[in-house]
C-alpha cells in the first residue's frame, strides 16, 4: 500500500488513483495545520 500511495502521488501524479486509496472520513494531522478532512 505504500509503494502504490507513494507512486500516485509522487512518481504518476495521478490524483484519481491517490484519492482512491483513502476512505471519505480520512484525516491527516499535520504538525504546524492541525486536522484537515475532506477536500483540500
Amino acid at each position: 500500500m505504500d509503494a502504490a500511495l507513494f507512486d500516485a502521488a509522487f512518481v504518476t501524479c495521478d490524483s484519481g488513483r491517490f484519492r482512491a486509496l483513502f476512505t471519505e472520513d480520512a484525516e491527516f494531522n499535520r504538525d504546524k495545520a492541525g486536522a484537515s478532512f475532506g477536500e483540500p
